[in-house]
């Protein structure tokens, strides 16, 4: 399918474009990192040492704008590794798994608990049995494992270990420090076989946010000079909070959120000229009312949706669409209504691999919102593609003859249920539904709603589902590294 989101009659891109650099050389962009300002010095720009503030001259921005330009053109391959964002993916729906909620709700008692590692694993194992799903990360992060509370300066290692044995659609990971990348890399290399293998395709990594506005604190500057220098990507999620960091308008909020990125690709490539540097946005809106944030804020929405074309049409690389969870506090209807808006954008803009089942501002995992929101996502593809040999669409017509046909076979007043063109058509033609009310037709009674029978189909899938098993080689493999990397980062282990 296309994009069918066009924002040049309301955005001007070569005009933001030019916004954005005049802030990188007027304004700064303050980056906590001693080697990035010196780098960035010796390219031009002007650097107040007190404030950790580099001016960055626009003639420079461009020369890294335009030799990433290159280098796509040349065919490098564009990898946007982030749990909380949307990117291109294709026309196959595969969705993000998995962004490190706190809780997991339970249909059953209607409570939300902390799962221990085993409800972490089971979670990933259900993952890995839904075909709509293509990437997962950790959907929830245990309170503790074998009884032991967790220090947080090894979750990324623990998380990385939980979704290595429990899947082979293995993703992102949080990378908070350059010494857990190291760990990190190695597990992946496990994983996929060899360094060069993870190089091509890698996993256990993730972006890094600029601090809305214009800054990029020490620990995410260091993190992404550690991926640069290991030929990973090194990309920057912008979090424009619109009317606080950044204007409340849509304009500016994207010509801050574009000079955050371009600011961040200047200052790895002052260092690293060869680093593929992408980005994304993940706006919010301040409720002036509450003090709190809305994620699904149409003018978020929006931010989210202009970048990204803007991304595709002006500069011609990817870009991750932050479109990952509810705001709402409950499971019920209304989220369904907030996803809706939030996942026609996804579809819209050509991305088909959001994230799926958090809510309450990505503190809950649900499983049955991850079926919801994946039928919701098919119900769209089916709406606006325009390819017909789509998947999920209501596609491949069979010939005006046959039409006509089975037409004639009716006659009027007749019916087509009996007919062989219905047989033959109905079920790639037909999409099942999650999405409405079951109602008796005898008594028009309310039998089942849609989380009712999305929990239903969730214990059907768990009771059908093959587990994954990681080869046993492999898997000694993975805690022979975890223990290094608990007894190198943490002086008492891994709790």
């Amino acid at each position: 399918m296309k994009r069918i989101f066009n924002v040049t009659n309301f955005l001007d891109y070569e005009e933001v474009h030019s916004a954005s650099l005049k802030v990188l050389e007027n304004t700064g962009m303050r980056f906590l990192s001693e080697r990035m300002l010196e780098a960035l010095e010796k390219r031009g720009a002007s650097v107040d040492r007190a404030g950790s503030i580099a001016r960055i001259p626009g003639k420079f921005a461009e020369e890294c704008v335009e030799a990433q330009k290159n280098d796509i053109k040349k065919g490098r391959k564009q990898i946007l590794l982030n749990g909380g964002v949307s990117s291109r993916t294709g026309e196959k729906i595969s969705c993000k798994f998995g962004s490190g909620a706190f809780y997991t709700f339970d249909w059953e008692t209607k409570t939300k608990y902390k799962p221990d590692e085993n409800g972490v694993a089971q979670a990933i194992q259900f993952g890995n049995a839904l075909d709509d799903v293509g990437m997962i990360g950790v959907p929830v992060i245990p309170d503790r494992v074998k009884g032991e509370k967790l220090s947080p300066h090894i979750f990324p290692i623990l998380r990385a270990m939980f979704v290595a044995k429990n899947t082979h659609k293995v993703g992102n990971s949080e990378v908070n420090t350059p010494k857990q990348l190291k760990y990190l890399m190695k597990m992946g290399e496990v994983i996929r076989g060899s360094h060069k293998a993870y190089l091509e395709d890698p996993c256990f990594i993730t972006a890094k946010h600029p601090v809305s506005p214009l800054q990029m604190d020490r620990d995410a500057c260091d993190v992404l000079l550690a991926l640069a220098e290991n030929g990973l990507p090194s990309n920057a999620i912008s979090m424009p909070i619109l009317g606080t960091s950044v204007p409340v308008t849509l304009t500016g909020a994207i010509v801050i959120s574009n000079a955050e990125i371009i600011g961040c690709m200047c200052a790895i490539k002052s260092i690293y000229p060869e680093a593929m540097v992408l980005g994304g946005v993940m706006p919010a809106v301040m409720d002036m009312k509450t003090g709190g944030l809305s994620y699904d804020n149409p003018l978020a929405v929006r931010v989210d949706m202009a970048m990204a074309a803007m991304y595709d049409d002006y500069y011609g690389f990817d870009f991750g669409l932050g479109i990952y969870c509810s705001d709402a506090k409950f499971l019920g209807p209304e989220i369904i209504l907030q996803r809706a808006v939030q996942l026609a954008a996804t579809v819209m803009t050509e991305r088909l691999n959001p994230p799926v089942g958090l809510y309450d501002m990505g503190m809950v995992f649900s499983p049955e919102l991850v079926l919801l929101e994946i039928d919701i996502i098919k119900k769209l593809v089916a709406l606006f593609s325009d390819n017909p040999s789509t998947e999920n669409a209501y596609n491949n017509p069979p010939e005006l003859a046959e039409i006509l046909e089975a037409i004639n076979n009716v006659k009027p007043g007749g019916s087509f249920l009996a007919e062989e063109h219905t047989l033959k058509n109905f079920r790639k033609n037909y999409q099942s539904d999650l999405l409405t009310e079951v109602v008796s037709a005898k008594e028009g009674k309310k039998l089942k709603g849609m989380f009712g029978l999305a929990h239903e189909r969730v214990g059907q899938i768990k009771r059908d589902m093959a587990p994954f098993t990681l080869p046993q080689d492999k898997e000694k493999e993975i805690d022979i590294i975890v223990k290094a990397a608990c007894d190198d980062i943490l002086s008492d282990g891994c709790v």
